[in-house]
C-alpha cells in the first residue's frame, strides 16, 4: 500500500467544520503526544535532543492536514520545547545561543514541512488520480522521512510492511520487501523483550495496532538481526484510521538507544566504582537543598557522623546538631562564605562527643545554582580525619619535646630544608651566635665562617656535595662567636628522607672543639716529639749493640773459646738478641700506630714464611725442651704479603708460646684454607689466659702472665704488634684459652692471593747495583765510633774478606779512591760528613760495581728510603750479625 493512501481521499470533506476539527486536532494532539514521549524519554535522553521528537510532530500534523495544522503544531513545539525542555526551564526565554538556534530551525523546518504539505495537499486536490504527482509527493516524504534520526515503517492492515526509511533498514541490519506476507512484523527478525524472554510478532505493539489496539509510546524492544548482533529501540506505534474510522494500518517509530543504554551501563559501573572507592577511603557523599535544608547524603557520610542505623539524618538541622557546640559557629561561617561568594566551601570541626573524645570531621563542598542563578543546593563530601587530627597533636607534642630537649642541649643543633635554607635552630645555636631564629638563612650561615680561612671552602664545598648526593657530612670550620671571638666547630649531619625515600634536607648538631682542638695539636706535637725520642733512643741503643754484637761474633768466629766461654757467648747473644728484638718491635708499633709503616709485598709461599718464622723461634723451644708439631699444606699456599713482617707476625706467636709453655710442653702449628682465605693456628700446652683477659691480650703494653709474677719479661708489645701486622694484611686474629693453666691457641686469619702466575716478586729497594764480585772482597768500613768500626771491620776479616777502615766521611772518600774497594759499610750519622753525602760524592766518582751499604741506628721508613735515595744499595739497622753480612757480600747482582 503506497504512503498516499494513508491521506484522506475527500477533499470537499476537509473543508467542514469536522474535517477541521480533525486537522487541527490530530495537529494538537501529535505535539502533545511527542511532548510526552519526550519527558517519558528524559532519563535517557537527558538535555540531549530537546527539540527533535517534536520534528515527527510537525511532519505527521502537516501530513494530515496541510499548512495550518503544520504552522499550529510549529507554533505550539517551539513554545513547549522552550517552556519545558530548554533551560532556563518553566521561562519563555531563551539566553543560550544554541537554545536559540534549535527553536530556529525548528520554526524555519516546521514552516518549510507545512508549506510542503500544504502544496502536496493543493497537488492532490488539483491532480487527484494523476500518478506522476503523487509519486513526487511521496519522494518528498521519503526524502524527509530518510533525514530522521530514527528508524520509522508503516504497515497495512494486514500487517506487510509497506514503507521503511534508512533509518529502519540500518537498525534491522537488512531491507524487507515491502507488501510481502512473509515479512509480517518482521517475519525474518527475531525480537526479546528488556528481560530477554523472545518476544513473539502477533504479540509486538506494531501487531496489536493492526488488530485494533491503541497503541504505544517508547515500549522497549530487543531486535537480534541476522548476523546475531542485538540492537535495543523504543517503539512508539501509531495505528492509522481514515475518517470514516477505518484502520488503515499503523505507523512504528523506532529510537535506537543500544548506544545510550551502554553509555548508561558504563556510567552505572562507574559511578560503582567511584561509590567503592569512596567508601574505602571513607568518604561520604552528601547535597543539601538550600531553600528547604533537605539532605540527600551516603551511608559512608552517616558512618562519618556516627549516625546509628534508623535514625534520621536527612536534614542541615541534624548535621548541625551532630557538630560540637564549640566548633558550629566556625562551620556556618564557612558555609555563608560560600554561599555568598561561589567559592569552594571547606570545615573541619569537632562532632559532639558522646563516648570517648570528640570525633573530628573535615567537610569540602561546592554551591550548585539554579536556572536563574541563585544558589539552590551545595554538594559535597565528608571524611573522618580524627586520626589525622591524633597524629598531628602528637606531632606537635613530639615537636615541643624535641624543641624543648634540643635548647637544653650544649650542642648547635640544626636542620636544613631539601633547597638548603635553616628551618631550625635551637636556642643555644642562637646564644652562640648572637641571632634569633628567623635570621638563619644559608647566606647569614657562610658569613659567620671565617673569611680568609681555607677551611671555610674546604667545609662549604663538603656540605654542598653531601646535600646533592644525599649522604652524611662531617667537617669542621672556624665561626665568630657572639662576642666576637674566634671558635671551632665540628659538624655532623645526616639527611633526612619521608616514608616514600624523598629526600627532606639534613638535620645535624655542632659542637665547640676549640680546646679539644688545641689539645689534638699539642698531643699531635707530643706524638712527634715521642717518634723522635723513641727514634733517638733507638739510635742511641743500637751504636753500642753494634760493637757488641761483633765482638760476640768475633768470639764465635774465633774456634779457640772453651766451653765455658762459648755458653756464656751464646747466653750474651740471646739476650742481645732480645735486646734488638725490643727495640724493633717499640718502633714497629709507633710505626703501625701513625700509619707508617708500608708492607714490601710480594706473591709468596705462606709455608715459607712459617718455616722462617719457625727456624727464628727453634733455639728457644729447644732450650726450653718444648715439642714443636707442623702440619701445614703439601701444596704451596699463595699469597700477597710482606713475608718478613709476616715472619715476625709467626715468630712472635711462636716466641710467646715458647716461653708461656712450662718446660717438656707442646706447640702445634696447623694450616687450614679454603677458597678465599687460609687460617694458621698456633696452640700450646701452657699456662693459658683468664677468661676475663682475653679481651685485652692484644692491646698495648698487656703482660697477662706479668701480674702473677709468673712472667717472662718484655714490653707487652708483642701480640699488639701482631694484630696491627696482620691488619695491614687485609686478615685479622683471634685468641682462644679454656682458661689457666688449660693452654691457648691464636688463629691468623690471611686473604689467599688470586689465582695467576707463581711469579715472585723482590722487594722494592732491595736491588744491588753493583756487579759479581769474587768471594773475597775489599771492603771499606767507615763509622766515627772506632769500637763499632773496628769490630765490624775484625768480623768481616774472620769471614775471609781484605778490611780498610775509615772514621770520618772526608777519610772515607780519600780510602775509596786510593783503594778501590768492591763494597763500603757505611754509618750515617757522622759530624763532618754525614753518609748520606759520602754516598752521593762515591756514586759521582763513578765507582763501578761498588756495593754501598747505610749501616746506621736509624731505622724508620723515612731513614731507609733517603738511604737508597742518596745512593746506597742496602739500609741496614744496627747490629749486624756475621751471617747478615756473609749473605750480603756473597749474593749475586
Amino acid at each position: 500500500m503506497e504512503l498516499s493512501s494513508l491521506l484522506p481521499t475527500r477533499a470537499p470533506a476537509r473543508r467542514g467544520p469536522r474535517g477541521l476539527v480533525s486537522r487541527y486536532g490530530v495537529a494538537v494532539g501529535a505535539v502533545l503526544a511527542f511532548a510526552l514521549l519526550r519527558l517519558v524519554l528524559a532519563p535517557m535522553l537527558g538535555s540531549e535532543a530537546p527539540v527533535l521528537l517534536f520534528m515527527f510532530a510537525i511532519f505527521l500534523s502537516g501530513w494530515w492536514g496541510g499548512l495550518g495544522p503544520g504552522l499550529v503544531a510549529t507554533a505550539l513545539s517551539a513554545f513547549l520545547a522552550t517552556l519545558l525542555f530548554l533551560d532556563p526551564v518553566g521561562a519563555l526565554t531563551l539566553t543560550a545561543p544554541a537554545d536559540q538556534i534549535r527553536i530556529g530551525l525548528l520554526v524555519l523546518i516546521g514552516i518549510l514541512t507545512s508549506v510542503m504539505a500544504e502544496a502536496l495537499w493543493r497537488s492532490l486536490r488539483r491532480e487527484v488520480g494523476l500518478s506522476g504527482a503523487l509519486e513526487e509527493a511521496e519522494r518528498r516524504w521519503r526524502l524527509l522521512l530518510d533525514i530522521l534520526p530514527a528508524g520509522m515503517y508503516v504497515c497495512d492492515a494486514d500487517g506487510r510492511i509497506t514503507f521503511f526509511n534508512e533509518m529502519a533498514a540500518d537498525l534491522w541490519g537488512r531491507r524487507p520487501q515491502t507488501g510481502e506476507a512473509a515479512e509480517r512484523f518482521f517475519g525474518s527478525f527475531r525480537l526479546f523483550r528488556p528481560d530477554g524472554t523472545p518476544l513473539p510478532h502477533h504479540e509486538t505493539p506494531m501487531a496489536e495496532a493492526v488488530r485494533g489496539g491503541p497503541g504505544c509510546r517508547s515500549q522497549e524492544v530487543v531486535v537480534e538481526r541476522e548476523d546475531g548482533e542485538r540492537a535495543t529501540a523504543l517503539a512508539s506505534v501509531q495505528p492509522v484510521r481514515d475518517e470514516s474510522g477505518k484502520l488503515n494500518g499503523a505507523i512504528n517509530v523506532l529510537a535506537d538507544v543500544t548506544e545510550l543504554l551502554e553509555t548508561q551501563e558504563r556510567l552505572r559501573r562507574h559511578e560503582q566504582r567511584l561509590a567503592f572507592v569512596l567508601d574505602a577511603a571513607g568518604v561520604g557523599e552528601w547535597t543539601v537543598d538550600l531553600e528547604t535544608g533537605r539532605m540527600d547524603c551516603s551511608e559512608r557520610c552517616r558512618v562519618n557522623f556516627a549516625v546509628p542505623p534508623g535514625e534520621p539524618f536527612d536534614t542541615y538541622e541534624h548535621v548541625r546538631a551532630r557538630i560540637h557546640p564549640e566548633d558550629r559557629d566556625a562551620q556556618e561561617r564557612a558555609v555563608a562564605e560560600a554561599i555568598r561568594t561561589g567559592r569552594e566551601y571547606q570545615a573541619e570541626y569537632r562532632l559532639r562527643p558522646t563516648d570517648g573524645p570528640p570525633r573530628w570531621i573535615l567537610a569540602r563542598g561546592n554551591v550548585v545554582s539554579g536556572p536563574a542563578g541563585v544558589p539552590a543546593e551545595m554538594t559535597g563530601i565528608t571524611m573522618d580525619i580524627t586520626d589525622r587530627k591524633r597524629a598531628e597533636e602528637r606531632l606537635r607534642e613530639s615537636e615541643e619535646r624535641f624543641r624543648e630537649m634540643t635548647d637544653r642541649l650544649p650542642l648547635l643543633v640544626w636542620a636544613q630544608g631539601e633547597d638548603g635554607e635553616q628551618i631550625f635552630v635551637n636556642n643555644t645555636f642562637c646564644r652562640y651566635f648572637g641571632v634569633q631564629r628567623d635570621e638563619m638563612k644559608a647566606d647569614r650561615w657562610m658569613s659567620l665562617m671565617h673569611p680568609d680561612d681555607p677551611d671555610t671552602l674546604a667545609y662549604a664545598t663538603a656540605f654542598a656535595a653531601a646535600v646533592r648526593e644525599r649522604r652524611p657530612f662531617r667537617g669542621r670550620v672556624r665561626v665568630r662567636r657572639s662576642d666576637g671571638e674566634w671558635r671551632w666547630l665540628e659538624s655532623w649531619g645526616r639527611p633526612r628522607f619521608d616514608a616514600v625515600g624523598h629526600y627532606l634536607g639534613h638535620i645535624g648538631v655542632s659542637a665547640d672543639i676549640t680546646e679539644r682542638k688545641f689539645a689534638e695539636e699539642r698531643l699531635l706535637e707530643q706524638d712527634e716529639r715521642k717518634d723522635l725520642f723513641l727514634a733517638t733512643l733507638a739510635h742511641e741503643l743500637r751504636n753500642p749493640l753494634a760493637p757488641l754484637q761483633s765482638c760476640l761474633e768475633i768470639l764465635r768466629l774465633e774456634a779457640d773459646e772453651s766451653e765455658r766461654s762459648r755458653r756464656t757467648r751464646e747466653v750474651m747473644e740471646r739476650q742481645l738478641t732480645t735486646l734488638v728484638r725490643l727495640i724493633d718491635d717499640l718502633l714497629d708499633v709507633a710505626r703501625v700506630s701513625k700509619g707508617h709503616m708500608e708492607l714490601r709485598t710480594s706473591r709468596l709461599d705462606l709455608r715459607e714464611a712459617i718455616q722462617a718464622a719457625v727456624e727464628l723461634s727453634r733455639p728457644l723451644i729447644e732450650r726450653r725442651g718444648h715439642a714443636l708439631t707442623l702440619h701445614l699444606s703439601s701444596q704451596p699456599v699463595w699469597i700477597e704479603a710482606d713475608s718478613t713482617r709476616l715472619a715476625q707476625v709467626f715468630g712472635n706467636l711462636l716466641t710467646n708460646a715458647a716461653k708461656y709453655t712450662d718446660s717438656g710442653g707442646r706447640i702445634d702449628v696447623s694450616l687450614t684454607q679454603d677458597e678465599a682465605t687460609v687460617a694458621v693456628r698456633v696452640a700450646d700446652t701452657g699456662r693459658g689466659i683468664p677468661p676475663d683477659r682475653l679481651a685485652e691480650v692484644f692491646d698495648m703494653f698487656t703482660q697477662v702472665h706479668g701480674r702473677d709474677g709468673a712472667g717472662q719479661g718484655g714490653l707487652g708489645i708483642g701480640l699488639a704488634l701482631v694484630r696491627k701486622l696482620v691488619d695491614l694484611h687485609g686478615g685479622r686474629v683471634e685468641v682462644e684459652s679454656a682458661g689457666r693453666d688449660r693452654g691457648s691457641a691464636f688463629t691468623v686469619h690471611l686473604p689467599l692471593a688470586p689465582q695467576r702466575s707463581r711469579e715472585r716478586a723482590v722487594p722494592a729497594g732491595e736491588e744491588i747495583r753493583h756487579a759479581p764480585s769474587p768471594a773475597r772482597r775489599r771492603i771499606l768500613v767507615v763509622d766515627d765510633n772506632r769500637d763499632a768500626a773496628e769490630t765490624l771491620a775484625r768480623v768481616l776479616t774472620l769471614l775471609g774478606h781484605e778490611t780498610h777502615l775509615a772514621f770520618s766521611g772526608a777519610s772515607a772518600l780519600t780510602s775509596a779512591q786510593a783503594l778501590e774497594p768492591d763494597a763500603v759499610f757505611c754509618d750515617i750519622g757522622m759530624p763532618d760528613m754525614d753518609g748520606h753525602e759520602v754516598a752521593r760524592r762515591l756514586r759521582a766518582q763513578q765507582h763501578d760495581g761498588l756495593l754501598l751499604v747505610a749501616i746506621t741506628g736509624w731505622g724508620t721508613e723515612d731513614d731507609r728510603a733517603r738511604a737508597l735515595g742518596a745512593g746506597f744499595d742496602l739500609h741496614l739497622t744496627k747490629p749486624i750479625d756475621a751471617a747478615r753480612a756473609a749473605q750480603i757480600l756473597t749474593r749475586p747482582a
